[in-house]
């Protein structure tokens, strides 16, 4: 039996991170000018404290080792398998009652 990659599970959590960081560099203001002028609604992304930084890495390794557990628990294996494998893990995520 396979044992987890802790170390693709900490690249996993670091690349989400960045890939989070790119994403509100790109589209942060437009995200603040769809929010309008609430002051509640609207943060100064580049001020994010560090504790909430760090929050989201853990967030994300939390979620990387999650899905590690399930790829070797599962035995998936081959593309076919992650395929299905995302396919399912996704499922919730897309479904239209779960963003109500």
């Amino acid at each position: 039996m396979l044992g987890i990659n802790y170390l693709a599970v900490v690249v996993a959590a670091v690349a989400a991170l960045a890939a989070s960081s790119v994403w509100y560099m790109v589209f942060g203001k437009a995200l603040m000018e769809l929010l309008g002028t609430d002051p509640g609604a609207t943060v100064d992304i580049r001020k994010v404290p560090a504790w909430k930084k760090l929050a989201e890495f853990v967030r994300g390794f939390v979620v990387a080792y999650v899905l590690a557990r399930f790829v070797v628990l599962l035995g998936v294996a081959g593309l076919i398998g992650a395929l299905r494998l995302g396919f399912w893990t996704g499922v919730d995520y897309f479904s239209p009652m779960s963003h109500e």
